[in-house]
């Protein structure tokens, strides 16, 4: 709906200016708003329509800046991890370099020039070894005597002559060759 002056220049029904008194600007007469009863059913509708239509543009907008304001909070606390995830990094590679720093730093054994301790234990590396020989296997020869008689007892001769290396720190066993 829109309200005439006498000078043929037209408003626009404004429903925050109901019952209030204007001037017009082009024939300086005063004019007064209408009250939203005193229009008709069709234009009441109308008006209705368009104030929920602006009513929704505000929301959506007002929805939108939240959805800005929170999409700058995540980006803004994403920033943030990202510093502290660096840092760390920094951190540990500080740390990685300070430990390889004092790795070097640390005096080396001393290398053995002589030839007994050029042997050492595959599993540990230790050099204090006992050398034996592996002697008679008693249950090799109790095996032999069931199974050959008598004869059977030279099975358990078998590998006498073998050398087995024994490590005197972690205990492993192996044979020289």
């Amino acid at each position: 709906m829109k309200l005439r002056c006498v000078c043929d220049q037209d408003y626009a029904y404004c429903h925050t200016k109901a019952g209030q008194r204007f001037q017009c600007s082009w024939c300086k007469q005063w004019l007064v708003m209408p009250e939203f009863q005193s229009l008709s059913p069709e234009d009441q509708a109308f008006y209705r329509n368009e104030l929920q239509k602006q009513q929704g543009k505000a929301q959506r907008a007002a929805e939108k800046a939240k959805r800005k304001e929170e999409a700058a909070a995540t980006k803004e606390w994403t920033k943030q991890q990202r510093a502290l995830e660096l840092r760390a990094q920094e951190g540990e590679r500080a740390a990685a370099l300070q430990r390889q720093q004092e790795r070097q730093q640390q005096p080396t054994p001393p290398q053995p020039t002589d030839q007994s301790s050029l042997v050492n234990c595959p599993k540990c590396g230790c050099a204090q070894i006992s050398a034996n020989k592996k002697g008679m296997d008693a249950g090799g020869a109790c095996c032999g005597a069931l199974l050959l008689g008598p004869l059977g007892i030279l099975c358990g001769l078998q590998g006498a002559n073998k050398v087995i290396v024994t490590c005197l720190k972690c205990g492993h066993q192996w044979t020289r060759g």
